[in-house]
């Protein structure tokens, strides 16, 4: 087992050994757009009724204006209790022609959810088009734009929208352009990497890197890129029980990766 070594930190690979130079490469994906998250409410975020968070995403090209459709599922954030029944508290229960499991709406292809562990509120990450990516703390009947506010454009290059913001509409807390590709999403709660408690983590596929977000309450400061080009997409990151972080990547021999101090 070898490990990739930074100034501050150890990639140990959990399977596998890391070939040299970092010489994988990630497997070729379908075109249609098939991520997503799912992320269980605890009882500060739910209470009584244990909700539940799932991704519905946009679909392919030319159907994107689902999800400014709130009487379909795509671009879709729904909220559900652990028995696949629609909480009452749901933001448009009894709305007409809505669908009552929506908890947000006007995504394009959510890609990591987390419960922030002190405010219980939810973060999200998801990809835009040719640039556009976000990161967003999610409200309650929450529109999010896709696609009438993005700062991408599509991928030959031609036009979406002007709009970058709208009145009645949920802006970022983060865009990347050029896109990072976030996948996975993860707040940083324990006591190996001291100088990191409270980042965020996310895989970033396009910068074949890990990305840590420095945030101050619900705004966002800076951000560095840690491991860059030694793994393949990184698909997750989570916070171990013993205070490191694990990465799955995905690739044709892809695998499960400890990053711990140096």
């Amino acid at each position: 087992m070898e490990a990739a070594r930074g100034r501050e930190h150890a990639v140990v690979e959990m399977a596998a050994e890391l070939r040299p130079g970092g010489g994988r490469k990630p497997r070729p994906v379908a075109a249609r757009r098939v991520g997503g998250e799912r992320e269980l409410a605890d009882d500060e975020q739910a209470a009584a009724d244990r909700g539940e968070v799932e991704v519905h995403l946009a679909g392919g090209v030319g159907e994107d204006a689902q999800a400014q459709d709130l009487g379909d599922l795509a671009g879709k954030i729904v909220r559900l209790k652990d028995d696949g029944s629609v909480p009452p508290d749901n933001p448009f229960v009894g709305r007409p022609g809505a669908r009552p499991e929506i908890f947000t709406w006007g995504h394009r292809n959510p890609q990591g959810l987390l419960l922030h562990p002190q405010t219980g509120k939810i973060w999200e990450v998801e990809h835009g088009p040719k640039g556009g990516d976000e990161l967003n703390i999610l409200k309650a009947g929450g529109n999010y734009g896709w696609p009438l506010v993005t700062y991408g454009v599509n991928y030959d290059g031609s036009k979406i929208t002007d709009n970058r913001s709208l009145p009645g509409m949920e802006d970022a807390l983060r865009t990347w352009v050029p896109s990072i590709s976030p996948c996975g999403l993860t707040f940083y709660t324990g006591d190996k990497f001291p100088n990191w408690k409270g980042s965020l983590f996310t895989g970033a596929l396009s910068a074949y890197a890990l990305f840590r977000i420095e945030v101050d309450g619900e705004r966002y400061r800076s951000e560095e890129r840690l491991i860059e080009g030694r793994l393949p997409y990184i698909r997750d990151v989570r916070q171990g029980p013993d205070g490191l972080l694990y990465l799955v990547t995905h690739s044709d021999d892809g695998g499960l990766f400890r990053l711990e101090p140096a």
